[in-house]
């Protein structure tokens, strides 16, 4: 009987828990939508009701009674027939399908994203969801731009390269069957300190050199594989003074120069950038006396191909850079030396798509190194997009094997394959002027979704304006979306009342008083016409206002004595959502009470840098890490720092000039001093403190801090100082085994002679000691004589007393 028993009881518990379930869903149902409702009902007008929430809608019927604004299901229970609710939408409007693979198409009409163009209209903050399909194509075209550093270092590299141009260009026919080659050349801009400004040294800084230059389009993009390696062997090295070379100037103009470069629109854009030295950027032109900052625009001499802006503009900053080779689909692939590779290893952060490889010696291995990194980067599909900041997104990668959430990227992908992204759009408020348009795309490709984004923050019978309405009580306003605006001198909520015709008894309360309470007007106005006129009559300075009287100003937040910090700062308002006072920020402060400036410039401290690097800015003011030396109002006073100024200016020194250190490339900018590399500073120390830091473990870097007429330069030896260890030969397994057996015979040989040594040592000395007492035998003398140590065995004893 039990067993036929048990299933009705899980039966009964499990209703029972289903039931009590549903009720503690319903009631928490019940209690959002209470929380929603109360939250529409604020709004005024249609237009402030949806964009309060989504879920808020608006009844447009003339003759309804009551609060217009609240959720759908409600105005119907309220009898409501005619209601405003803006539904989000998305239409494909160009949606061609992706190329299928193996097929032979031409290279204008290869499609890789799916769909191309949609028009996307939503209320705030109401998400929507689209889908996006890649597809890599196969033998799709590639255009490969060679940009390398002459700088006389480089000379070896060359030589390399002129004798791998024709290898290049088999390597990249197994790629592609239809592919562009380009080559150019960087150095650096042609003032001091970066080159030697004698006129000599301008048009030949070495022996058998070329005359230095910012960046020149040696070759353009082209077909012609045999001009390629003709350009490349007529090409010489040059020479610089300092050790960053001007490559991002380079970087800039490939990007950016697409007529001058030679970009097809439908080719994968590829930038081979080798080296052996770090990068100038943003702010080291201030160095040589170039103080405008990069437009990043094209400026190539179409006479020369040569960058004609390069002593007149600064560096590229980082972020910069990264912005352009996006916009132009640019891809990167730094080859450089193995001392560089986390330098440039650490672009990648900063530079979507960006690769990293290292090169030989003497760039023996850039052909593999170019068939590596292609392969790296068709391997996997990034998305990346150009939305603004009140527009956010957020992903889903429908991968081939596994769907990743909260990704953007799939990988370990091969040509053809197809994946796909969800992609979830959300504005978050409403946009001056309604809409916007951006893009969201793979990295690298050309091809890109483009998104016309519409935030409907105004109904549509906004413009349906009935002039004169009858409804208005006979016409004495305009009917809009079923409320009336009223002609002047006319109020009430039907335009029923004069300013000589207030009568509290003749007008119904209710539409005066919020849920739940008596109180018309939260007790501190009238209800005339069904609409609330606030007391303003009371204490000076106090303000009332809301749609029930429900705020004042009085109870806003108060900072350094001040409501909302002062006018300066922010003002009181009365919040729609949560019908509560609260402050509105002016630009440039933030918080509840506006107290908190966001401005970053008063954290800056002496060398530039927000808080030293060593604290973060918070309302304006430096809150210093915990675990750090530093303290004071920037960060800059270290008590316990026997070196004071020295450790101030030390990660600014070393992100500079050595492109190391904790500093980020975007803090490394931010140090406003002058740091001048030399290649001895003694004759600066004389009464000036010289400063030494450890660097790279084996190494140390120094600088001196001098101080002249308020201007502060950092002279800095532009060569650590390292401890070289001294190398050995290099063993192989099979040598470092016959040496272990080597050494364990030799050990096993020595163990055996020594005993041996010993053997014939004791058989020596016993032989010797033998040798002695043969000798001692033969002088003994012999004769007959009583042992000494003998006594008889019998005793004789007399007695004294016999005989007596």
């Amino acid at each position: 009987m039990a067993s036929v028993r048990l299933p009705h009881r899980t039966m009964r518990l499990e209703t029972s828990l289903f039931f009590l379930l549903t009720f503690v869903l319903g009631i928490f149902t019940v209690h959002s939508n209470e929380a929603l409702s109360s939250m529409c009902n604020g709004a005024q007008t249609c237009g402030e009701c949806i964009s309060v929430n989504p879920e808020c809608t608006w009844c447009t019927q003339a003759t309804f009674e009551g609060r217009r604004c609240d959720l759908e299901n409600v105005l119907q229970d309220a009898g409501c027939t005619n209601i405003t609710n803006p539904v989000a939408s998305k239409v494909a409007t160009q949606n061609d399908p992706l190329t299928e693979p193996n097929t032979n198409t031409n290279p204008e009409d290869i499609v890789q994203v799916k769909p191309q163009r949609m028009k996307i209209q939503v209320r705030p903050k109401e998400p929507i969801t689209i889908q996006l399909y890649v597809r890599q194509a196969e033998d799709y075209p590639v255009d490969l731009y060679y940009a390398m550093d002459l700088s006389h270092s480089m000379k070896d590299d060359l030589n390399a390269l002129k004798g791998l141009a024709t290898t290049l260009s088999q390597e990249l026919s197994s790629i592609t069957t239809d592919f562009q080659l380009g080559f150019g050349s960087f150095v650096d801009k042609t003032v001091l300190p970066y080159v030697s400004t004698v006129p000599a040294r301008l048009i030949s800084p070495c022996s058998g050199c070329a005359s230095p230059h910012g960046f020149h389009n040696v070759l353009p993009l082209n077909d012609n594989s045999t001009l390629f390696a003709s350009r490349i062997q007529s090409t010489t090295v040059s020479g610089n003074l300092d050790t960053p070379e001007g490559g991002f100037d380079a970087l800039m103009q490939i990007a950016v120069c697409k007529d001058a470069i030679g970009w097809r629109d439908k080719a994968r854009h590829l930038v081979i950038f080798t080296t052996d030295a770090s990068f100038h950027f943003a702010g080291d032109g201030r160095l040589g006396g170039i103080v405008e900052p990069n437009d990043g625009q094209c400026h190539m001499d179409s006479s020369t191909n040569m960058y004609s802006y390069s002593t007149l503009q600064d560096y590229p900053s980082i972020g910069h850079l990264s912005a352009k080779l996006r916009e132009n689909n640019v891809i990167p692939i730094f080859a450089v030396t193995s001392d560089q590779t986390q330098l440039y290893a650490n672009l990648q952060t900063y530079i979507e798509g960006a690769t990293v490889g290292t090169l030989d010696s003497d760039s023996g291995n850039v052909v593999e190194l170019i068939r590596d990194n292609y392969n790296q980067i068709t391997s996997q599909v990034r998305l990346t997009s150009t939305a603004p900041d009140d527009v956010t997104l957020s992903y889903r990668a429908n991968c081939i094997h596994e769907t990743v959430e909260d990704s953007s990227e799939c990988s370990g992908l091969q040509l053809g394959d197809t994946v796909s992204f969800d992609i979830t759009i959300t504005a978050e408020r409403c946009l001056e002027g309604g809409m916007t348009s951006f893009d969201i795309g793979p990295v690298g490709f050309s091809e890109q979704l483009q998104i016309e984004l519409e935030v409907t923050c105004e109904c549509d019978c906004q413009d349906i304006r009935e002039m004169n309405s009858p409804d208005c009580s006979g016409g004495n306003g305009t009917l809009i979306c079923g409320e009336c605006e009223c002609n002047q001198g006319r109020y009430g909520s039907k335009c029923e009342c004069s300013g000589n015709e207030i009568n509290m008894d003749s007008t119904d309360p209710s539409p005066c008083r919020t849920d739940n309470t008596t109180r018309t007007c939260s007790g501190r106005g009238e209800c005339i016409c069904g609409k609330c006129v606030c007391d303003n009559t009371g204490n000076p300075g106090e303000v009332i206002s809301g749609q029930f009287c429900e705020c004042d100003n009085f109870n806003c937040p108060y900072s350094r004595g001040l409501r909302c910090g002062g006018p300066d700062q922010g003002t009181c308002v009365c919040d729609i959502a949560t019908r509560q006072p609260k402050c509105e920020c002016k630009s440039g402060y933030e918080g509840d009470s506006c107290d908190c400036p966001t401005r970053k410039d008063m954290c800056r401290a002496s060398n530039g840098l927000e808080c030293n690097a060593h604290g973060t800015c918070v309302c304006g003011a430096c809150e210093c890490f915990a675990d750090s030396q530093f303290q004071g109002k920037t960060c800059e006073k270290c008590p316990t720092c026997p070196l004071g100024i020295c450790h101030i200016h030390r990660d600014c020194v070393e992100c500079t000039v050595f492109q190391s250190g904790r500093l980020t490339p975007e803090q490394c900018s931010m140090c406003n001093f002058n740091i001048v590399n030399v290649t001895s500073i003694e004759e600066y120390t004389n009464d000036n403190l010289k400063c030494s830091f450890d660097f790279n473990n084996s190494c140390t870097f120094d600088f001196v801090v001098v101080k002249e007429n308020e201007t502060l330069t950092v002279y800095v030896n532009q060569e650590e100082s390292c401890i070289v260890p001294v190398k050995g030969p290099i063993l192989t397994g099979e040598e470092i085994r016959w040496i272990v057996i080597g050494i364990i015979l030799g050990i096993v040989l020595i163990g055996m002679i020594l005993v041996f040594a010993w053997r014939l040592y004791t058989y020596v000395q016993d032989k010797r000691e033998y040798a002695q007492w043969e000798n001692e035998c033969k002088k003994a003398q012999w004769d007959q004589s009583d042992n000494p140590i003998y006594k008889s065995s019998t005793t004789t004893f007399k007695n004294p007393t016999y005989g007596k």
